[in-house]
């Protein structure tokens, strides 16, 4: 009796034990499941970004949220938010999307946004010349400048000038067309046309 007695004690002790290693993992489990759900419910990283294919002279990056310049570096991707320096006699080309964006010399530049379908530029000094081989359907190309937000509408060829001071812009269409707005009015601007911009 006393050994049969001993092994139904055991028996219960193997079960009591096995329930307690059960709750455990199942409370492991949930622990595990409730700090995985938030990482799938963020939203994706955009997939495209801005590389800067080629350079000339002396090109610096200031990536987002950091005060240090660095030297640009040939396929380094960009993003939004991040800031691109031409120096005197210095060129850049970036490439975004189906877009070329060509930066001349003493050229300051913000990369406002850049996601799958939108691409906003800020150009606060220097000249911005941007291709846009093909637009696709709720695609935006938009240079803002310290007078004036310019919007692409067709594919085509752009340019925009803004003096050292910020205080006079001009956009040149040479092929495509787009909208330049400010303070609630808008223009127009077609292939083979160009507007001037003072400070409003």
């Amino acid at each position: 009796m006393h050994h049969l007695r001993r092994h139904r004690l055991r028996f219960l002790s193997l079960r009591t034990s096995h329930r307690q290693r059960y709750k455990r993992m199942r409370h492991r489990l949930r622990l595990m499941v409730s700090r995985l759900q938030p990482i799938r419910m963020r939203p994706d990283p955009p997939n495209r970004v801005a590389r800067l294919q080629y350079m000339s002279g002396s090109v610096s990056i200031q990536p987002q949220g950091t005060g240090d310049w660095a030297a640009g570096v040939i396929n380094r991707p960009l993003t939004s938010s991040d800031n691109v320096w031409t120096d005197k006699d210095s060129r850049a080309e970036l490439n975004v999307g189906s877009g070329l964006i060509r930066m001349s010399s003493e050229s300051s530049l913000t990369l406002t946004s850049v996601s799958d379908n939108t691409t906003q530029l800020e150009l606060h000094q220097g000249t911005l010349s941007l291709r846009v081989h093909n637009l696709a359907p709720g695609e935006t190309y938009e240079i803002d400048t310290p007078n004036t937000a310019f919007t692409v509408q067709t594919a085509g060829e752009y340019r925009v000038d803004v003096d050292s001071n910020g205080n006079t812009s001009e956009v040149t269409v040479r092929r495509g067309e787009g909208q330049a707005s400010n303070n609630g009015s808008s223009v127009a601007i077609n292939a083979g046309q160009q507007a001037h911009f003072g400070g409003w």
